[in-house]
């Protein structure tokens, strides 16, 4: 029994020591936590730079609970380390959101937008609405802050579709650089990028032009039709876009194909890379293509023997009946693209043999090359 009491007395010692430990090591009131915030924060404008460092790394791991500190050093514009405190922001991310409306005031600074984009969705909200504040430095502010959140700003779309009116070309530029990075998500801009696409007419030196092309790339299939109005005033960088969208966009391509070369200069070149790009996809293309090979237009001629070699096997006829061409580089660049496709092109193998008797040496070595592939 005694035995038994000295046990208990031993276990319930023990017991009393661990939870006094225990609650030595609690956490500490917020007003200890603040205290020693404060104190890190006042650090961070110290001349030695080891001492700036140190100071980070403390106020970084303490998170949330050195949020309320950095706010009034912000806010405080004659505090010398508001860089500092950016920098601990975008380590901490969401954490931080405490610190969004101090980082919104500090529209001239860069770093704060990357800040904001660091604390994530939380930030939409608030960035949603700067996207309207009267200062164009806020709009642009939160129109970068939401660039740096990439696909995680997909909530501010219904905003930055509204902003995409904003009478600041810059402000707009940056929006459809967000709405771009954003993806497919943002796929309901296509009618608001339409519309501002419209408004540049076919200025090919128009630098929005070349923007709104590049998001609606980004953004997807959704964008189809934008892109096809961009191949009037940003001819490369549509059709390069266009040649990534499959089945769909080959009437487009074909459209610019057969556009005039002098009213948009690089619209046949881009538009008939862009259409070897498509290859198989662009088979309804073959038709269109049929009709060029029976023009006199070497330039489009000899394209078309290469788009078509692209698109694979249902060309074939296509290419046979271009090794009758008058033109002889057309004949040999229907011979070539016939090799290209090795042995999906056999049922040419015929009229390529007559081919090697052609009055044109290049297109003779051509066709030599091509049975030698097929």
């Amino acid at each position: 029994m005694k035995m038994f009491s000295r046990s208990l007395f031993y276990t319930l010692l023990l017991c009393g020591m661990s939870v006094a430990a225990i609650a030595a090591d609690s956490p500490q009131s917020t007003a200890d936590l603040n205290k020693r915030a404060k104190i890190f924060v006042e650090g961070l404008s110290d001349p030695d730079y080891s001492v700036v460092k140190n100071n980070q790394q403390r106020l970084i791991r303490m998170g949330a609970s050195a949020v309320p500190e950095m706010r009034k050093a912000l806010a405080n514009r004659d505090f010398g380390g508001s860089e500092k405190i950016i920098e601990i922001i975008i380590e901490i991310g969401p954490a931080a959101k405490g610190a969004i409306p101090e980082l919104l005031a500090l529209p001239d600074n860069s770093d704060a937008a990357q800040a904001l984009g660091a604390i994530g969705p939380s930030a939409i909200p608030a960035l949603a609405a700067a996207l309207s504040n009267d200062d164009k430095k806020v709009r642009n502010l939160a129109a970068w802050s939401l660039w740096w959140m990439n696909r995680k700003a997909a909530g501010a779309v219904p905003a930055l579709i509204k902003a995409l009116k904003d009478p600041e070309p810059d402000v707009r530029s940056n929006v459809y650089r967000t709405l771009g990075e954003i993806g497919s998500a943002a796929g309901s801009s296509a009618p608001g990028l339409l519309e501002n696409l419209n408004k540049y007419g076919e200025d090919t030196d128009h630098p929005q032009c070349k923007e709104i092309v590049e998001a609606a790339d980004k953004i997807g299939p959704s964008t189809i039709a934008v892109l096809e109005r961009g191949l009037s005033c940003s001819v490369w960088e549509a059709a390069r876009a266009l040649g990534k969208m499959g089945p769909a966009a080959a009437p487009m391509l074909v459209k610019a194909f057969m556009t005039d070369p002098d009213k948009v200069p690089g619209t046949v070149d881009a538009s008939a890379f862009a259409l070897q790009k498509l290859g198989p996809k662009a088979e309804s293309a073959i038709p269109a293509l049929v009709k060029v090979l029976d023009a006199k237009d070497r330039t489009r001629s000899t394209w078309a023997c290469e788009i078509l070699g692209k698109i694979g096997p249902n060309a074939v006829p296509a290419l046979i009946k271009a090794l009758g061409h008058e033109d002889s580089d057309v004949r040999a660049h229907a011979a070539e693209a016939l090799g290209g496709m090795g042995p999906q092109a056999k049922a040419a193998s015929k009229a390529l043999n007559k081919a090697l008797s052609d009055s044109d040496a290049n297109v003779r070595q051509a066709a030599a090359k091509a049975l030698d592939a097929i």
